[in-house]
């Protein structure tokens, strides 16, 4: 069971932050080669912009709370929520 759970946390993980961040890595790079500088400024630059864009912590608690998304049975929700506080960068649930 343990091992489910771990693959299943690796696909939230990978479909909230990595998949977003490999789009617009084919995007804006697709049919070019590039160097490791190149790729590295990218990485940064993606990562930094995505932080400033992220729900306050405190709301995003506020809304799990309320509507007890993480009890959810609805796996769609489950995995929008952890999306959510994986931008968030929540530690509590």
């Amino acid at each position: 069971m343990t091992s489910l759970c771990t693959q299943y946390d690796i696909r939230i993980i990978f479909s909230a932050v990595v998949e977003p961040w490999l789009r617009a890595y084919i995007q804006k790079f697709k049919g070019k080669s590039i160097k490791t500088d190149e790729w590295k400024e990218f990485l940064y630059s993606y990562f930094s912009t995505e932080e400033q864009d992220a729900m306050p912590v405190e709301r995003i608690l506020q809304m799990g709370d309320l509507y007890e998304l993480p009890k959810s049975n609805n796996a769609e929700i489950v995995s929008r929520w952890y999306q959510l506080c994986l931008r968030g960068r929540t530690r509590n649930h």
